[in-house]
């Protein structure tokens, strides 16, 4: 018969609960979402100051940090809808909340595109192609892929605590910013309306990169 006493669990041993961590789609999700927000923060105050004469001199750092903030919070969606197995992410094997934040990346990335090409590049030149109806189609389906995304998140209960509501929160001041934009017609109202959308992203972020699994 063996004397050798059995060896209890310590921190470093197999055998030992793992010490619970951030989880792939809190951390790189949750950063994309706040990085690409104060880029676009910053952004949006750029845009604001634009005049005839500061725009030429202002223009290549308005779009440096329009399309990176655009890229962070596009690429943030594959690891909240991905994680890092594909059925690890924010909505867990749930497909349309999957679906849901994959199509908002795409739609997201096509609709900044034609924004920026529409107010700054040649297409919104006048005689140009007038794509104004794409843009608020896209929107529409940005909402849309948001709303089915938060439902999606909050049924599947991966996320908790404050995280859980960071995409509802997301999804209710995107609405509403989207509503003032479309329906006040005050340049003023329209720059606090996207400039309270950013900081929106930037707190969701924060409280996304802070959750912990348990």
């Amino acid at each position: 018969m063996s004397t050798t006493s059995p060896t209890a669990a310590t921190p470093s041993s197999p055998a030992a609960p793992a010490t619970p961590g951030r989880p792939v789609w809190s951390f790189y999700g949750g950063l994309g979402i706040l990085l690409g927000g104060a880029l676009l923060l910053v952004a949006t105050v750029v845009e604001a100051v634009f005049t005839g004469e500061s725009t030429d001199a202002l223009m290549p750092l308005f779009s440096t940090l329009f399309f990176a903030a655009v890229i962070l919070q596009c690429g943030a969606m594959l690891p909240f809808a991905l994680g890092s197995t594909g059925a690890n992410g924010v909505v867990g094997e749930r497909m349309l909340g999957k679906w849901a934040l994959l199509v908002f990346a795409a739609v997201y990335l096509c609709n900044q595109t034609v924004y920026y090409a529409t107010a700054y590049g040649s297409v919104g030149a006048e005689g140009g192609v007038d794509l104004t109806g794409l843009v608020l189609g896209g929107a529409l389906v940005q909402l849309v892929a948001l709303v089915v995304a938060s439902v999606a998140i909050l049924r599947t209960g991966v996320a908790r605590g404050a995280a859980k509501w960071a995409f509802p929160a997301v999804s209710a001041v995107a609405i509403t910013a989207g509503l003032a934009l479309n329906v006040v017609s005050s340049y003023e109202a329209s720059v606090v309306a996207l400039i309270s959308s950013c900081v929106t992203q930037i707190i969701a972020g924060a409280v996304l990169v802070q959750h912990r699994q348990h």
